[in-house]
């Protein structure tokens, strides 16, 4: 794993990062995040 000034890569796949950002929004309120689009804020 490269180090560059102390500081660590995490390598992590975009459609993961993704699906953990998405549930993150959709817990929030006044979201709708039914379908498996993106997540609609009002």
């Amino acid at each position: 794993m490269p180090v560059v000034s102390d500081a660590k890569v995490i390598v992590e796949a975009l459609d993961e990062t993704y699906d953990r950002v998405r549930e993150a929004f959709a817990e929030q309120d006044g979201v709708d995040g039914s379908g498996d689009g993106a997540v609609r804020v009002e």
